[in-house]
């Protein structure tokens, strides 16, 4: 189940890439794997983690986010997220974004978020 997505809208006309949050929580019995993303809204959506090494903010590519059996697991702002990049137009307050993620038990799961306000 995926419950409060949010997208916000892209702070600049020139904005190439978006971030996405959402939570899923795994009724299930035995562990489940996010591993992908895809929207036509955008060249790339992949999986990233944000984190402060040595004082300094990094970003990292992840290769799946486990959910375990039961389980409840965050994506948000400064920690795991969805990154999309190569837009093909700015992410524009009130439009909808489709995504389709893909877990490894539960299969290909469709999204429709409605882009939020910018945040700054």
């Amino acid at each position: 189940m995926i419950v409060n997505a949010s997208a916000p809208a892209s702070l600049l006309p020139t904005a190439t890439s978006a971030a996405v949050y959402f939570a899923i929580m795994n009724h299930g019995p035995v562990d489940d794997e996010l591993l992908s993303v895809n929207t036509p809204r955008a060249t790339s959506a992949t999986l990233h983690e944000s984190y402060i090494e040595a004082d300094v903010a990094k970003m990292r590519d992840l290769k799946s986010i486990d959910v375990p059996p039961g389980g409840f697991v965050e994506l948000k702002q400064g920690a795991r997220h969805i990154m999309l990049t190569g837009l093909s137009a700015p992410l524009k307050e009130g439009d909808v974004l489709e995504l389709e993620l893909t877990f490894e038990k539960a299969g290909k799961i469709p999204l429709k978020i409605t882009i939020g306000k910018a945040v700054t």
